[in-house]
């Protein structure tokens, strides 16, 4: 007769139990570590657009992206390097844009200073001069009892308050007046 040993089956089940959990434990092991390997593998690239993101954050817009043999992750690397050829093409028109305005301002500035150094030779040359003959004209008129010298000087003022006149519109176009500021120049010319 031939009688069970309850004790032994049960070590024996709880053997094959430990060993299918066993199997089981290592299987999802391998399992993650494989998927793990997977997942990194695949988003790498990943890491490589943040780099250029942050790099484009930085106001670098020199780095561009390799393709990545997704369809999708290529996609991304094209719009991304389009933005940055696009980025980086302003801010070359922009830095250009600043020196072009820079010469500009230093033009305008060489110009106004030449503006103002011709209307000062303008009043204290021409201005003077018209105003000595002026002045001697006058003196001679007063002076005289001669009908046709007092004509003659009247000529001559005549003629240099034409001149007096075009100096002063010259010198308007040179030196424009600002509302309020008075220059001097109408006031010694007059």
């Amino acid at each position: 007769r031939l009688l069970p040993d309850t004790s032994r089956a049960a070590l024996d089940a709880w053997d094959d139990l430990c060993l299918a959990l066993g199997g089981g434990i290592a299987f999802l092991g391998a399992l993650f570590t494989l998927g793990r390997f997977a997942l990194d593998r695949a988003l790498a690239p990943l890491a490589a657009i943040d780099a250029a993101l942050a790099q484009t954050a930085e106001g670098r817009f020199e780095t561009r992206l390799p393709r990545f043999g997704a369809s999708e992750l290529d996609r991304v690397a094209k719009t991304y390097n389009h933005m940055a050829n696009a980025l980086e093409t302003t801010l070359a028109e922009n830095l250009r844009l600043e020196y072009d305005q820079a010469l500009a301002k230093a033009l305008q500035e060489q110009l106004e200073t030449e503006r103002r150094h011709i209307a000062r030779e303008l009043h204290d040359e021409l201005g003077q001069g018209t105003t000595a003959v002026r002045a001697l004209a006058g003196a001679i008129r007063q002076r005289s009892d001669d009908p046709a010298l007092v004509r003659c000087t009247e000529g001559i003022l005549a003629s240099t308050n034409e001149i007096q006149l075009g100096v002063r519109r010259i010198l308007q176009h040179l030196r424009p007046i600002v509302p309020g500021q008075r220059t001097g120049v109408t006031e010694t010319l007059a």
